[in-house]
């Protein structure tokens, strides 16, 4: 039996939750990636906003695709890079809980660095360690090292199993 056919054959409600994990998944990938930029242009923001439209289209042309934090989740951390450095920190205290602290500091990192100094920056991140309830000095050091072990744990799962499905086929 191949294994579309088991796919086949297992329930509905299996199958709408394996897409959406599977959307969530693709829609978290790109603001990962979007979040770790250094710097971005506004040709570079407009060409990420194109991304996310094209990934969202593919994925419904596929099936339908709505996960929690999809399309407009992502489309929202973009439009803020977008926003004056006043109205940037008032959305950071408005949206700091729906999106991990990482995602947030390299917002700050890409959008007040090329604006201000790095004092500035500093401020931002002291804002955004209250928030988070971050002791001084945890945000750069342990937090960066925790991402950094994560990212490359994922980075070698997701190599070696990619590796080994396309070397089967």
């Amino acid at each position: 039996m191949m294994l579309t056919e088991q796919f086949a054959e297992s329930s509905p409600l299996l199958r709408e939750q394996v897409w959406l994990e599977i959307c969530q998944s693709a829609f978290d990938v790109c603001l990962e990636g979007f979040s770790k930029v250094r710097k971005c242009s506004v040709e570079g923001r407009s060409t990420m906003t194109t991304d996310n439209i094209a990934l969202h289209d593919a994925l419904n042309s596929i099936h339908l695709c709505r996960p929690p934090r999809g399309k407009h989740y992502v489309d929202n951390f973009l439009r803020s890079a977008m926003l004056n450095e006043e109205e940037l920190m008032a959305w950071v205290r408005d949206n700091w809980e729906s999106y991990a602290y990482r995602h947030i500091q390299g917002l700050l990192t890409q959008t007040l660095f090329s604006l201000l100094n790095s004092k500035r920056l500093k401020d931002a991140t002291a804002v955004i360690d209250s928030l988070y309830d971050l002791p001084d000095g945890e945000s750069t050091s342990t937090l960066g090292m925790l991402s950094q072990s994560a990212d490359a744990t994922f980075s070698r799962a997701f190599n070696s199993t990619f590796r080994r499905q396309s070397l089967m086929m």
